[in-house]
């Protein structure tokens, strides 16, 4: 027994699906020579395990009972090739290859083309290091030994040098041999064998090419005297063709169509004539004693014939027939019989080591091998493009968004079409001319289907009939872009330079149809430490991944002899699928992809630098480390109001300003954005913040009377629901108010409607002693204010302030209040992204856009402060400070706004944007497009529903979309107006459980709302004519 448990001198043999080849004649040996060695043939079948049985031998399959435990104690497995599967159970057993034919054709490891490339490949990837370690090999002479070295590939001790058991045997039969008997001819007819291989490729037309006229063939045999032996490769007997041939002709005295399944090797000695064409067959006749030889190669030097490994005209002898007409000749008239002098130089050159104790030769080598004690290294191979490079758009599409948008800024101009579709036409232009490859009849055999990078623009130049000039643009800016955009992958850089440190192979092998030394470059630019690895490309070997052809180049490009291969890429085809169909191992990365909310982005900015933009945002989002809190600011909140920001900040250097006011509490963020921008750009821009707001400004500017717009919808009163807001928003005491409104006293301490809102409104608006308290209020507030402004502000002309957005008359508010502090009108210019007023007088007005959408949810993010809106100023010594007051906040939320909104503007300052002021515009217009086609998004439901503000003047915060509930909906029945009850019903609704979205979503389809509104105001109005007058 050996250290792993084996005793030697138990024998398995396998030979495929038939008891044959060199394996049965050497176990044949063994029973019967050899008593010290327990001999078993192992069959892939029950039938073939029964007819090897029925023969007197023990056989057995490899599944059958007691089989495994006699595969795990065998020390020595002989095989007839080069084993595709080595069971478990038999890894470490000696493999005693016999080999099934010497030759002159490459096989094994010396294939380079074919179709059974792909089965040598998968199995030297699986098995490599079990051949190197256990496999003998049976070599003939020493030119077979040099030969098969190469094609085979194995050490000297590992060589066992003696004959094929098959062609020099005792006689023994396992079917009846008598076949001119069988199909009625006498002794004297002639057996000739046709013995040919299968050809790389075009075999499912091999028969009828070879013989094309059976009948004349008939003829030609009768004629000679001739039974003719019809002998295929497997590969070739399954042939559609042949098997017509078959059963047309089958029962022919004149043809025998062998069976596989029978030892041809027992009639040898008894072949009169080889018809020959590169099969090794050749040679075993010659060694088994056949001297007449018809060389039939009909298809000599066609390359999808052959591959030779060796020189086959000088390496065979016997007469040439090229042709069919040739072969009947040579049947019917010639001697055909070789020459002693070719006869004795093809047996030395093929058959050196062949003698009467080449059996025993074999025996003994195999005994007294060990395993050889040898370390292979393993091939590292990696895809190029989404796993080692990157792309900042992320996609290859964007780079074709590029191109279009490079076109639209050229001043050379392009067909309207192309410039307008280039996108969709760059892109089924490759499909064409992939299309066109693919279904190629010539390229059908070599499956060459890769395209190149200058095919693509070749079929649009004659899609628009290009000049040079706009051909070569279109191209320069496609690789221009390309290379702009790639990035490197910093992991799976370092995992490469690691394996390399430690001595691995390294190769890259992708499917691309841009030009190597272009590729090769963006590997450098990613990392020059990749820059010396081996490029297996695509367009450059014109096979590809996903055939798996490209992996095969590799494979016969490195001579491989490694221990396994280990293949890296995102592509679940070309990396994951065909590569494991070749026993390669597998690492799958993830193929670069946007999420939904990306996607809608691209998709809505319709652009490159849009999906640069998304390809910011989705770095962020998959590259870990940040909080749900953070990717919010950074990918939800900050196109809300940075590229605003960026805006402004441009404009005002175009406008000349030099210092930027930022007014609280919108301004608070917009300031830390602009600081982060300004010191990216360099920009000789100064901000400052400003504490202000309508309720503390609005009233003190009245310097000239009330104005009606403090009791307008918009004005001081907007959001009063009730009593307390109702004395906070009329400056009074309750004392002060019920003096002037004595009727005011059923509201004490009440809550009310908007109608009962409108109706104090009124009330106020129309008393002269309230107009008049209000300007005493007025007066007293705008010392304090003017006083603040002039501390905090230079009153010169190349100041500007910022908002967010508004009606324009808080701005009108502010340009009264500098007035009065000058002495003078001051021009107090502002920015907004959207004001509703125009520029007139002082108030200057600089919109960023005239999109109406709704900016409420922006007002939410604002809003999240851990202090309200000014309320007013008072004095400490001799400084006007802000009055806010305290409340709660998201402070996660508010940490995150502070760090990553700078960030985002440095990020998208740095991003190489073609057209920015157009990615400001467009990407702003998004964010809100994008709340209102998916308000239901969860970060919105996480972020923005539970933040409180109070939007309108004396109004109470409330959260932006608080839970639909029961109560608040049959407030809604009774009239009041949903957008009291939140800012985004369909974030309430997906907030809500129970009755109430139920009951909503039934009012919507049944709409029995009205009838209960009309119900509710008729018996709201009895009660109203019941109550007493208010004295």
């Amino acid at each position: 027994m050996t250290d792993a448990g084996r005793d030697r001198q138990v024998w398995l043999f396998t030979a495929g699906a038939a008891f044959d080849g060199n394996p049965k004649w050497l176990f044949l040996h063994v029973v019967k020579h050899r008593p010290d060695i327990e001999a078993h043939w192992l069959a892939y079948t029950e039938s073939a395990a029964r007819a090897v049985r029925e023969l007197g031998f023990s056989a057995m399959t490899f599944g059958g009972a007691g089989s495994k435990a006699l595969q795990r104690r065998a020390g020595v497995w002989v095989v007839n090739q080069v084993k595709e599967r080595i069971p478990v159970e038999l890894r470490g057993a000696t493999l005693l290859n016999l080999w099934h034919g010497v030759g002159v054709k490459k096989v094994e490891r010396g294939m380079t083309a074919g179709f059974l490339l792909s089965k040598v490949v998968e199995k030297y990837v699986r098995n490599n290091l079990e051949y190197r370690r256990d496999q003998l090999f049976l070599v003939t002479s020493p030119a077979m030994e040099d030969h098969f070295r190469v094609q085979i590939g194995f050490e000297p001790e590992q060589a066992i040098r003696a004959g094929y058991p098959q062609n020099s045997h005792e006689p023994f039969s396992s079917y009846d041999h008598d076949l001119r008997g069988r199909n009625g001819l006498g002794a004297s007819t002639r057996l000739l064998v046709w013995a040919p291989t299968y050809r790389l490729r075009r075999n499912e037309t091999f028969v009828t090419r070879a013989l094309p006229d059976i009948p004349r063939l008939i003829d030609a045999l009768e004629r000679a005297d001739a039974m003719l032996i019809l002998k295929l490769h497997p590969q070739l007997a399954v042939d559609r063709s042949y098997q017509a041939i078959r059963n047309r002709y089958e029962g022919h005295p004149r043809l025998v169509f062998w069976d596989n399944a029978d030892d041809f090797a027992e009639i040898m000695p008894d072949i009169d004539t080889a018809i020959v064409d590169y099969s090794s067959i050749f040679y075993d006749l010659l060694d088994a004693g056949v001297r007449k030889v018809i060389r039939y190669p009909f298809d000599w030097g066609d390359p999808d014939a052959l591959e030779p490994g060796l020189d086959y005209e000088s390496l065979t002898a016997g007469t040439w027939a090229g042709d069919f007409d040739a072969l009947l000749d040579a049947i019917e008239t010639g001697d055909n019989r070789i020459d002693d002098a070719d006869h004795a130089r093809l047996m030395d050159m093929f058959w050196a080591y062949s003698d009467e104790g080449s059996c025993e030769r074999i025996v003994e080598h195999a005994l007294a091998y060990r395993p050889l004690d040898i370390e292979l290294p393993t091939l590292y191979s990696f895809d190029v493009f989404d796993t080692v490079i990157h792309r900042r758009g992320v996609v290859p599409e964007s780079i074709f968004h590029g191109v279009r948008q490079r076109m639209q800024l050229s001043d050379v101009a392009f067909p309207g079409e192309l410039e307008a579709r280039f996108v969709t036409i760059r892109r089924h232009a490759e499909r064409a001319v992939r299309e066109y490859r693919r279904k190629s009849p010539e390229l059908a055999a070599s499956q060459e289907f890769e395209i190149q990078f200058d095919d693509i623009y070749e079929r649009i130049r004659e899609l628009f009939n290009l000049s040079e000039e706009q051909l070569g643009l279109l191209k320069r800016w496609e690789l221009e872009l390309e290379e702009a955009d790639s990035f490197g992958d910093a992991e799976i850089i370092e995992r490469i330079a690691e394996l390399r440190d430690a001595g691995e192979t390294v190769v890259f092998v992708s499917d691309m149809y841009l030009p190597k030394p272009f590729v090769e470059r963006l590997l450098a630019h990613a990392d020059p430490r990749l820059a010396d690895i081996p490029l297996y490309l695509s367009s450059e070997q014109l096979v590809q991944k996903t055939t798996k052809r490209l992996f095969l180049r590799v494979f016969t490009d490195l001579h491989y002899d490694f221990a396994g291969w280990v293949h890296t890429g995102d592509s679940a085809h070309a990396d994951e699928r065909m590569p494991a169909s070749l026993s390669i191992r597998t690492v799958r990365t993830e193929t670069p992809a946007f999420d939904e909310y990306e996607q809608a982005l691209v998709d809505g900015l319709d652009s490159y630098d849009g999906y640069l933009l998304a390809g910011l945002m989705r770095e962020r989002r998959v590259s870990g480390g940040l909080s749900d809190a953070e990717l919010f600011a950074y990918r939800i909140a900050a196109p809300y109001l940075v590229p605003y920001v960026s805006w402004v900040l441009a404009d005002a250097v175009r406008r000349g300003y030099r210092t930027l006011v930022f007014i609280s509490r919108d301004g608070y963020h917009m300031r830390r954005v602009a600081d982060a921008i300004i010191r990216e750009r360099g920009l000789a821009l100064d901000t400052g913040y400003l504490y202000g707001s309508r309720k503390a400004w609005r009233l003190a500017s009245q310097v000239d009377g009330i104005d009606e717009d403090t009791f307008a919808p918009h004005g001081s009163f907007g959001g009063v629901r009730s009593w307390e807001g109702l004395l906070g928003a009329a400056r009074a005491s309750r004392e002060e108010l019920l003096g002037m409104f004595p009727e005011f006293a059923r509201f004490d301490g009440a809550e009310f409607d908007g109608r009962t809102a409108g109706e104090i409104v009124e009330a106020l608006r129309a008393s002269a002693a309230y107009r008049e308290h209000l300007e005493r209020v007025a007066a007293a507030d705008r010392e304090l204010v003017v006083d603040y402004l002039r501390s905090e502000l230079d009153m010169g002309g190349d100041t500007a302030f910022v908002e967010y957005w508004g009606r324009g008359y808080t701005q009108d508010c502010l340009a009264r209040l500098l007035g009065a502090a000058a002495g003078h009108p001051v021009p107090t210019p502002f920015y907004y992204a959207r004001s509703i007023y125009p520029s007139r007088g002082a108030s200057i007005r600089h919109n960023f856009t005239s999109e109406t959408h709704s900016l409420l949810v922006i007002e939410a993010l604002f809003a999240n402060l851990p202090h309200g809106s000014v309320e007013g100023y008072r004095r400490e010594g001799d400084r006007v400070v802000p009055v806010t007051p305290e409340r709660d906040c998201d402070r996660e939320l508010l940490a995150a706004f502070e760090r990553m909104l700078p960030e985002f503007a440095v990020d998208l300052e740095r991003a190489g944007l073609l057209d920015r002021d157009r990615l400001r515009r467009d990407s702003f217009a998004f964010g809100f497009e994008y709340f209102r086609e998916a308000p239901e998004d969860p970060d919105y439901l996480r972020f923005v529903a539970p933040l409180r503000d109070a939007v309108e003047l004396g109004s109470r915060e409330r959260e932006f979309a608080p839970v639909l509930t029961v109560p608040a909906f049959i407030s809604y029945l009774r009239g009041r107006p949903m957008r009291e009850i939140t800012r985004s019903l369909p974030l309430s609704l997906e907030r809500a459980h129970g009755p109430a979205p139920l009951l909503y979503r039934l009012q919507q389809r049944v709409g029995f709302r009205r009838v209960f509104k009309r119900a509710y105001r008729r018996m709201r109005d009895a009660f109203a004519r019941e109550d007493p007058p208010v004295e």
